[in-house]
């Protein structure tokens, strides 16, 4: 059985590389856009965020899957919530004109009258990801065991690793 921390530990880290390493600049900016581009961009993130998980479905099978399904789809819930309520607390440039697609995912210009919103919405967007994941892994992937072929596999792999062998080799 896999140690259930460990496992965390890297879903928190898959969480970060397809949050921060694997969504470009353009995939973070677009999404704040309006239109066909935005949604694009929106689920382009979300595919990367669902690909991630795809060694879950592998090992742990239905649990796996039923994990990446509800994390993708509560990370698409959540992103949608921050970049709307994002757009929303923006204040207009001095010309009355929205925000474009980059001033709404970086945040206005100090001189526009900044405030401290989209930071705040950018924890709390966190957080949200944080709490789905801490929830979801301890419902469905904390005690559970690896598929009976994984762990066939694995035994078979690891059967002459044991400290003697690993020693023998080094």
């Amino acid at each position: 059985m896999p140690d259930a921390a460990l496992l965390l530990a890297w879903l928190v880290l898959a969480h970060l590389v397809a949050d921060f390493l694997l969504q470009t600049d353009a995939m973070a900016t677009e999404k704040f856009g309006e239109g066909p581009a935005a949604a694009r961009a929106l689920a382009l993130h979300i595919g990367v965020v669902a690909a991630v998980h795809v060694p879950l479905v592998v090992v742990f099978g239905l649990r796996g899957l039923l994990f990446t399904v509800v994390t993708a789809g509560s990370h698409l819930v959540i992103d949608r919530a921050k970049i709307t309520l994002t757009r929303h607390a923006e204040p207009p440039s001095p010309s009355g004109i929205e925000p474009t697609a980059e001033e709404a995912a970086t945040g206005p210009a100090f001189d526009r009258g900044w405030t401290p919103v989209p930071g705040a919405l950018f924890a709390v967007d966190q957080l949200a990801h944080l709490g789905v994941l801490i929830l979801t892994w301890a419902l469905l992937l904390a005690g559970a065991p690896p598929l009976d072929a994984v762990s066939d596999v694995i035994s078979g792999l690891s059967r002459d690793l044991g400290p003697e062998a690993f020693h023998r080799a080094a």
